[in-house]
């Protein structure tokens, strides 16, 4: 055997690598289990958060506006 691939299976061993496999495969099983859920409950909650920063957008929108056209107009008459 090489002295590279020696060395490396010991390295292997010494840090616990051999599980490695079935762990990476355990966590594509909780990637697979759970990405639904996050579709399920994230996607909505991310539209309702987006809906509800939109209108306070609109709402501090039109305030603004409406205060610019008051000033205007306390200037024209001024």
């Amino acid at each position: 055997m090489n002295n590279k691939v020696c060395l490396f299976h010991v390295w292997e061993e010494w840090a616990g690598l051999e599980q490695l496999k079935d762990y990476l495969s355990f966590l594509e099983y909780l990637l697979w289990v759970f990405t639904p859920l996050a579709v399920v409950f994230l996607v909505p909650f991310l539209i309702v958060i987006l809906l509800y920063l939109s209108i306070l957008f609109l709402h501090v929108y039109k305030c603004w506006g409406a205060r610019r056209i008051l000033e205007g107009r306390r200037n024209w008459v001024a």
